[in-house]
């Protein structure tokens, strides 16, 4: 059941409140347009290699709308940067174990790339601390800026807590954990994109989907601009 924007899951005389969206992990290689496998394998190890990334879902099955941010993330720092997996988790690792910093891909300008190594941000200190590489915990001074992180809006806490995940005209598809655990839906309206995805083909076209939902056109187009975008077969 839904409680005040937060999710609420009664197990017995307890309940459990979650308010980080909930994903399986094929949800999450559709979301940030990358293969299952890769996804399972960042956070849960598989026959391609060892885990990158430590899952934050409910369980051992499921992940969170961090966990989803983090993978946005990796894909970019990999597929614009080349940095190889084993020195992500090493960055990973080395932040946890010794600035105490965890999620550190899901945090406004947080980490920062440098002649191919990883650097972060801790609280205190003025310039950027090394994680990876020969000379860990060395500072730095070039401050570079995350282009993936430009659709995010973030918490009072620092972490991510919004992804805008499309835009079209004026519209905007918007993937909030506290909202339907995380599904992506259209802001204009409040309806699932997938809904609105799919009444375009089964209603024949935008503007029939419109009029049976009654909502702009706009709005539809930007759901289904959006799944169209999506590998699907993910």
């Amino acid at each position: 059941m839904n409680s005040g924007g937060h999710h609420v899951f009664a197990v017995g005389a307890s309940e459990i409140t979650f308010n980080q969206g909930i994903f399986t992990a094929a949800e999450v290689a559709l979301f940030a347009k990358l293969h299952r496998s890769t996804v399972q394998r960042w956070f849960f190890s598989n026959h391609m290699g060892r885990a990158v990334l430590p899952p934050s879902g409910m369980d051992s099955k499921t992940l969170s709308f961090l966990d989803l941010v983090q993978a946005l993330a990796v894909r970019a720092i990999r597929r614009e940067q080349n940095v190889p997996l084993p020195k992500i988790r090493e960055a990973v690792q080395r932040a946890e174990a010794s600035y105490g910093l965890t999620h550190i891909f899901a945090r406004p300008h947080q980490t920062a790339l440098f002649m191919g190594e990883i650097f972060i941000y801790p609280e205190g200190h003025e310039a950027p601390i090394q994680l990876t590489g020969k000379r860990p915990h060395q500072l730095a001074i070039r401050q570079l800026v995350e282009p993936y992180q430009r659709d995010l809006a973030f918490d009072a806490s620092g972490l991510a807590r919004l992804f805008t995940a499309y835009r079209f005209a004026d519209q905007a598809v918007i993937i909030d954990p506290a909202i339907r655990f995380g599904e992506p839906f259209v802001k204009s309206c409040g309806y699932s994109a997938r809904t609105l995805y799919e009444a375009v083909l089964s209603e024949g076209g935008v503007p029939q989907a419109a009029r049976a939902f009654a909502v702009d056109e706009a709005a539809v187009e930007v759901a289904f601009r959006y799944y169209d975008s999506l590998p699907l077969a993910a």
